[in-house]
């Protein structure tokens, strides 16, 4: 403990925290300081505390260590999407000499806002030494995109010193929009084509039909959703080629014998009914965009809105489902014991070995600068009082 410890100059009305150090005691003890001046004048009140010693246990106490984590083998945190069910699996091992208590709960310390974590809180299995445990913990994460993270700790009432952390970060992303070709300085000319294309641009209002264009994005939502995103994404791309290219005949001209045209668009309801209202005309074999329609922004902009809010409620329901299956589980956490092989039990103790060896020196250090902060003090007071 240190004999004498600097406070800082403080101005009034201010405060100040002053940290004491002290060793172990076998019994009670009490410690008082007495502020004093740089003269060595006493002020203030004598500061006074009384020590306990801390219980020990009479034993061996339980140890726990995690074999495998969620992030072993990442470099960063772990990738997720807006609203996504995620489900995390530790393996713990008991490597110390006796069972794990009775009492032992896997606790939530901290989870950033937006984390939505069922279990706060779950007991885990009086595990035998040397036997591992599979724990899962299921959370939905935050509708924003961001960098969040979460925390457990593993805790027992009989064993207030054995504290495991268990925590993960996660990066959820912004959502990646369908990839629509953009029109380039180059891909635009700037003679009489692109002057005729901002002329048909002014009567876009009239080429397209658009009480026709919503009911057939309506028929379109009503399909399966892995049919919709194939639809969609080949309707931008057709939508985006004429808007980087306006006066391109071959873009202009959707040949109803493509096999991607027919899968993807003419298959799914609706789908012919939102080129039409477009403007395409309906001609023996091909869907052709007349020239006098220039624009299809108005159209472009239509699918984007369908197509994301499509992917939001085939989100939602996909979390649904994954929401149901967790909750008809049995329990809050999924825990299986399974008995180690020998080499797993070396290897265990191995790394137990080398954490009380790494602890043991860490507590050799910090002695260390104790007794050398003591003994500078002590120095520095005889030399202060020989003077």
């Amino acid at each position: 403990m240190d004999s004498i410890i600097d406070v800082p100059s403080l101005s009034p009305g201010q405060t100040c925290t002053v940290d004491v150090v002290t060793q172990e005691t076998d019994g009670p003890a009490s410690v008082s300081y007495a502020l004093t001046t740089e003269d060595g004048r006493l002020f203030g009140h004598l500061l006074t505390a009384d020590i306990v010693p801390k219980a020990k246990p009479t034993g061996p106490i339980p140890v726990c260590i995690v074999v495998t984590s969620p992030t072993q083998g990442n470099t960063g945190p772990l990738q997720a999407r807006q609203g996504e069910l995620m489900t995390l699996e530790w393996c713990l091992a008991n490597v110390g000499e006796i069972s794990w208590p009775d009492d032992m709960h896997l606790v939530l310390s901290n989870a950033s806002e937006g984390l939505c974590v069922e279990a706060r809180s779950m007991p885990l299995p009086a595990v035998p030494s040397l036997v591992t445990v599979d724990v899962s913990i299921s959370l939905v994460m935050s509708p924003r995109p961001g960098r969040f993270s979460a925390d457990w700790s593993i805790r027992s009432h009989s064993f207030p010193d054995m504290i495991q952390m268990l925590t993960v970060e996660f990066e959820i992303s912004e959502p990646v929009p369908l990839a629509i070709p953009a029109a380039t300085p180059e891909e635009v000319s700037q003679d009489s084509a692109k002057s005729q294309a901002d002329e048909a641009c002014a009567d876009y209002d009239d080429a397209v039909n658009c009480e026709l264009l919503s009911s057939a994005l309506l028929l379109v939502s009503k399909s399966p959703w892995t049919a919709q995103e194939c639809c969609y994404s080949t309707l931008v791309k057709i939508f985006g080629n004429i808007r980087s290219k306006p006066t391109e005949p071959k873009f202009r001209r959707i040949p109803k014998t493509s096999k991607r045209i027919v899968e993807d668009v003419l298959s799914i309801a609706g789908g012919s009914n939102v080129l039409i209202a477009a403007g395409f005309e309906d001609c023996d074999d091909a869907f052709v965009l007349p020239s006098s329609v220039g624009s299809v922004d108005a159209v472009i902009a239509d699918l984007q809105k369908s197509a994301s809010k499509a992917a939001m409620e085939w989100k939602r329901q996909e979390r649904d489902v994954r929401i149901q299956k967790e909750r008809a589980r049995e329990g809050k956490t999924l825990t299986k014991a399974r008995n180690l092989s020998d080499e797993m039990k070396s290897t265990l103790l191995k790394i137990k070995d080398d954490q009380e060896l790494l602890n043991d020196r860490c507590n050799t250090a910090v002695e260390a600068c104790k007794v050398e902060r003591l003994l500078d003090k002590s120095f520095g007071s005889l030399a202060s009082i020989s003077e």
